[in-house]
């Protein structure tokens, strides 16, 4: 049985943080751009993770996390710190490849612009996760995690037309940086 904690130890964010790239290098979605993203942990924070979009680009990840632990406090229930290195490198690689991000493409998968900050009513056939519909920046980052951690088969549950699209695009991006690099 493993152990759940709300602490994410130096350890097990080194290992997680080693099967994600490798995943994401498998995968066809490392660059040189996603190359020069730092990752690190910190002490604390109040979220799971974050990336600094148009920023520095870096993801960081804290030893405490304040959701973290509540949620593992009040639900028993956390996510596991590779998911959150995953959906934080979607958000890198939209960072990172913009141009990708601020196609027609992903318009059409995703309803609305990259950085349009509207939310959507949550809809299970619509969306990976409730979390999902907050905008298109964290519906794609979101789908984006599931996208990674299922090597790109499609689970029965996220099967429906409009997360297909989803799935397809993301599907796209890997490619269009396989050729490129």
């Amino acid at each position: 049985m493993t152990k759940r904690s709300s602490v994410t130890s130096a350890a097990s964010f080194k290992s997680a943080l080693c099967a994600v790239k490798s995943d994401l290098k498998g995968l066809g979605f490392w660059s040189k751009k996603l190359d020069s993203v730092t990752v690190r942990q910190t002490l604390w924070g109040f979220s799971y993770g974050w990336q600094y979009y148009q920023g520095s680009g870096d993801i960081v990840i804290p030893k405490l996390s304040l959701i973290r632990w509540f949620n593992m406090a009040c639900y028993g229930d956390i996510f596991p710190v590779r998911d959150v290195i995953r959906h934080e490198y979607g958000h890198a690689v939209a960072d990172c490849h913009r141009g990708i991000i601020r196609s027609t493409k992903f318009r059409a998968a995703f309803g609305t612009s990259h950085d349009d900050n509207s939310s959507s009513e949550y809809d299970d056939d619509d969306f990976v996760t409730y979390y999902a519909s907050d905008n298109a920046g964290e519906d794609f980052a979101e789908t984006f995690m599931y996208y990674i951690k299922h090597k790109g088969r499609i689970p029965a549950n996220f099967d429906t037309p409009t997360i297909k699209k989803k799935w397809e695009f993301i599907k796209h991006v890997g490619c269009c940086l396989k050729e490129t690099g």
